[in-house]
This record gives structure tokens, C-alpha cells and sequence, in this order.
């Protein structure tokens, strides 16, 4: 399950809204924190939080749909742990983040990446492209700036 998803799919850009929304809740890190010990079940939770059984629930409901934490009945008790692959995925998250930038000319992972990395096509910048239009055309430096397209990337 600690596979990691490049983020230019959708659904991996969702699993991992869904991942950072579980873990941006106190309550919700409070839970993780008492499960870094082992399984425990819902009533100590409850005991150890000193919260209603509906406001638990919620937050274990959104931990387990996260894949935070595994559960599993015994009788009538519901315990609860924390699922280490996905706080493998976590780390693994966070370490795509600290990767270095992409060189200019390599592949972007995503179109923003393209537009913020393309270079513009002559090596000028865009006022400046603006000018060497102009001056091949034999406009004003006034009317340069219609010259130059509205898209920074053409």
C-alpha cells in the first residue's frame, strides 16, 4: 500500500487531500498519538479523550476512510491501530516535496509546472521579446506591446 502515486493523476492529488485533511484535526492527532502504543479499544479512546461516543466515531470514521488506522470487532468492542503503511506514504509524500525543482527543458509532471518552467521561446524575457518584434517590424516601442501575445507561453 506504500506505493507511491506520482501526483499528476487526480485520484492520487485526492488520496493525498483526503490524507492531510485527516491529520489536520487535533482530536483526530490525539487518536494517532494513543494508537502509537498498540491497539486500543474504542472505550479507552473515549476514557482518554473524555468525548461523546457520536464525536469519536466521526473522528475514527474519518482516520479509518484515510487509511490511518485499522479497526477490528471483537464481540461487541471495536479496536482500533494505526496502519504503518500509510504512514510510510506520509514520508514518502513529504519526501517528493523536498526534491529538487525540474531543470528547464525537462518534462513537466503537471501543466502549472509547464506554464510557471517554460522559458520563452526566443531566450528573451516577454517585454523584451516585445522590442525585438517591434524592431523587426519596424513598429514603435509604444505599439511593441500589442506585438507580444496575451499567453506568457506564446
Amino acid at each position: 500500500m506504500s506505493t507511491s502515486v506520482p501526483l499528476r493523476t487526480p485520484s492520487a492529488l485526492a488520496d493525498r487531500v483526503q490524507l492531510f485533511h485527516a491529520l489536520s484535526d487535533e482530536t483526530r492527532l490525539a487518536i494517532l498519538g494513543m494508537l502509537r502504543g498498540g491497539e486500543r479499544c474504542v472505550c479507552d479512546l473515549q476514557d482518554d479523550l473524555d468525548a461523546a461516543q457520536s464525536r469519536l466515531s466521526f473522528h475514527l470514521k474519518v482516520l479509518r476512510e484515510a487509511g490511518l488506522v485499522r479497526d477490528r470487532k471483537e464481540g461487541r468492542w471495536s479496536y482500533y491501530a494505526v496502519n504503518a503503511d500509510r504512514l510510510a506514504d506520509i514520508e514518502t509524500y513529504a519526501s517528493e516535496l523536498r526534491a529538487p525543482r525540474i531543470a528547464k527543458g525537462a518534462a513537466s509532471p503537471s501543466p502549472v509546472l509547464h506554464h510557471l518552467t517554460k522559458a520563452p521561446p526566443t531566450g528573451l524575457t516577454r517585454a523584451r521579446r516585445g522590442i525585438a518584434i517591434a524592431t523587426a517590424t519596424g513598429a514603435t516601442k509604444a505599439g511593441a506591446k500589442g506585438l507580444v501575445g496575451d499567453s506568457c507561453c506564446g
